[in-house]
């Protein structure tokens, strides 16, 4: 259901014609094409492209949803680590946190970091995982100055990241973000329990389309079991010069007159003033209270003016039997 809020109307497609109207009423068929109920008319737009853009997408076509589409599983590239590392941890003590990743096939491993203090604002740090080789296989080190600020955080034997190395897929080069140095806004080194993890990672497995929601720019936005949103579809509004010329047909559908001028065809938010309403539908601009009056008030017109023409008679009858 959606409603325009403006002077937009929808525009529908049933072969070479096309429709204009305000009825929001909307439904997927059997094919996934987004059709008006009640008349079985193509709902106009763009659709997006594979990867969820709308601006390459083309000329104005029916729009179609694919029911059955996948968001494809992505290999995660980077990881975010923030938190404290205790300044006042004896030598040897330890602190471990993981975290779960995905290769390109969408598998899952879970990565997990050993954190050992080596001295005064020094820590060393070696990766592992359960499903998957990782290198390089020496220990890393993070560094804070005096004040508990990130000094230095290094990889094992100097390289520029983690591999990991899956039975299928191929490897996975994966840096961590430990923050920025000589600030405390990734990880900290102060007089306080480590509580240092692995928060984020911008990987993600294959999901089902779940379900589908409409913003008030009539983007049709797809939602995955993933998590993954992706811009699907977009649906077209029509506005005219001159609104009141358009010719009425059935359904509320109208078509265009030469006293409305041309469809000037655009997208919500994007021209004008129209937006659109997602889970609501266009209510009658009738006022039934204001015509239950006027129809009341005319009632007793028609009824006083009966009245009036049966006073008549009778006065005209009475005159000619006086006549008689």
């Amino acid at each position: 259901d959606l409603a325009v809020l403006g002077d937009g109307l929808f525009v529908l497609g049933g072969g070479d014609s096309r429709l204009y109207s305000r009825a929001g009423d909307f439904h997927l068929d059997a094919t996934g094409r987004l059709v008006a109920g009640g008349t079985g008319l193509a709902v106009l737009g763009v659709s997006a492209d594979s990867g969820g853009d709308l601006a390459g997408s083309g000329s104005l076509g029916e729009i179609r949803i694919r029911l059955d589409q996948q968001s494809p599983a992505r290999a995660t590239e980077k990881v975010t680590i923030s938190g404290n590392l205790d300044a006042g941890a004896s030598v040897q003590d330890t602190h471990t946190t993981e975290i779960t990743i995905y290769d390109r096939i969408g598998q899952a491993h879970r990565v997990r970091l050993d954190f050992t203090n080596v001295g005064p604002g020094t820590w060393s740090w070696t990766p592992s995982c359960e499903t998957a080789a990782v290198g390089p296989g020496s220990a890393g080190t993070v560094v804070f100055d005096d004040e508990g600020n990130l000094l230095e955080f290094t990889y094992p034997d100097g390289a520029a990241g983690l591999v990991l190395s899956p039975e299928r897929g191929g490897a996975l080069e994966i840096t961590i973000s430990a923050g920025t140095v000589g600030e405390g806004s990734g990880l900290s080194g102060y007089a306080r329990d480590s509580n240092a993890s692995l928060r984020e990672q911008d990987g993600r497995p294959a999901g089902e389309l779940a379900r589908i929601t409409i913003d008030g720019r009539g983007t049709i936005l797809g939602v995955f079991t993933n998590g993954e949103t992706t811009a699907l579809a977009r649906i077209a509004l029509a506005t005219f010069q001159n609104v009141e010329g358009l010719l009425m047909t059935d359904a509320g559908l109208y078509e265009v007159s030469p006293n409305s001028g041309d469809a000037i065809v655009g997208f919500a938010g994007d021209r004008g003033s129209s937006s659109l309403l997602s889970g609501y539908l266009e209510g009658s601009n009738v006022d039934i209270a204001a015509e239950f009056s006027s129809m009341i008030i005319a009632q007793r017109g028609f009824q006083a003016n009966a009245r009036v023409i049966s006073t008549t008679d009778e006065m005209l009858a009475e005159l000619i039997n006086l006549r008689r």
